[in-house]
C-alpha cells in the first residue's frame, strides 16, 4: 500500500484523496488497510508505516482537514503469518 520513500507516499496521498469527504462541519471516515512484515523483536519502529501514516495526516491537515482521531486495530489474515495486516481509521472533519 505505502511506498518506501516521500515521493512515493506523495503519490498515495494523490490517490487516496479523491475519497475525502467535503469539508463541511461533519466528521467523516478514512479507512486506511496496511500489510507489512513486522520485526521479531519484543519492541520496535516500522518505519515504513510510521513515514506513510504521517505523511497522509500532514498533508490532509496541510489540506485544511481537522484529525479528530487515529485508531490503530490489527487485521486478521489467514495462511502462513509472514504479513501482518494493520487498520487504520482517520476520523477527520
Amino acid at each position: 500500500m505505502f511506498g518506501k520513500s516521500n515521493s512515493d507516499n506523495k503519490n498515495f496521498y494523490e490517490e487516496i484523496s479523491n475519497n475525502f469527504q467535503p469539508k463541511n462541519g461533519n466528521k467523516h471516515i478514512l479507512l486506511l488497510r496496511t500489510y507489512a512484515v513486522w520485526s521479531n523483536k519484543s519492541i520496535s519502529v516500522n518505519n515504513q508505516y510510521d513515514s506513510a501514516v504521517n505523511d497522509v495526516l500532514n498533508k490532509m491537515q496541510e489540506n485544511g482537514y481537522e484529525i479528530i482521531s487515529i485508531e490503530i486495530s490489527p487485521m486478521i489474515v489467514t495462511g502462513n503469518g509472514a504479513n501482518e495486516g494493520t487498520n487504520t481509521l482517520i476520523t477527520y472533519k
